[in-house]
């Protein structure tokens, strides 16, 4: 099992944005990356709307885009190894 982090961007376009950060154990992030693609295609999701996934609960909307004619696509959110998202904090200091 390999530790992993999951990144993404919640905001309400208003009053409200936050960067989101959720550990998790995975097989491996490439994994963890296709499973999560393949469970938003899915379309299933709990009562709230949300995707879970290694024990973590992301709203749909935040792994959905929308194309041109208003088509949802899957947006990849970022995975990082506990190593990568380590090196990516370090930086910003």
């Amino acid at each position: 099992m390999e530790k992993l982090v999951l990144y993404y961007y919640q905001t309400d376009d208003c009053t409200y944005s936050a960067d989101i950060y959720e550990p998790f154990y995975y097989e491996s992030k490439e994994k963890a990356e296709y499973d999560l693609m393949e469970l938003w295609g899915s379309g299933i999701t709990n009562s709230w709307g949300e995707v879970e996934f290694a024990g973590i609960r992301v709203p749909r909307e935040y792994l959905t885009n929308y194309d041109i004619n208003n088509k949802p696509k899957y947006s990849e959110p970022t995975i990082l190894t506990l190593d990568e998202w380590f090196e990516s904090k370090v930086n910003e200091i």
